[in-house]
């Protein structure tokens, strides 16, 4: 018998910092593990950052999470997702 997998797909509103604290925290819990890279907020101040580029940049942050078990199911990237202990055991993500 063949595993399946359920793929849910949802939309949280995030800002780019909010990306930038689930990096820290996920490069805290898991010191040896390189994470990608993402651009620095600080440009983005004195320039206008093209809304695509940055968009595509987080979408392939997160794939690289979604696809890196540890990550996956870290309580940080849990807790970016905004689900909570009891939705992530009833949905058997752990």
């Amino acid at each position: 018998m063949e595993n399946c997998i359920s793929v849910h797909f949802f939309k949280i509103p995030k800002h780019f910092d909010d990306f930038e604290n689930l990096r820290k925290g996920l490069t805290i819990q898991y010191p040896g593990t390189v994470l990608p890279t993402l651009s620095s907020s600080i440009l983005s101040s004195f320039l206008e950052p093209n809304t695509t580029e940055r968009t595509v940049e987080l979408e392939e942050f997160l794939r690289f999470i979604a696809l890196t078990p540890k990550l996956a199911t870290s309580h940080v990237t849990l807790e970016f997702l905004g689900l909570n202990e009891f939705h992530v055991n009833s949905s058997r993500i752990l």
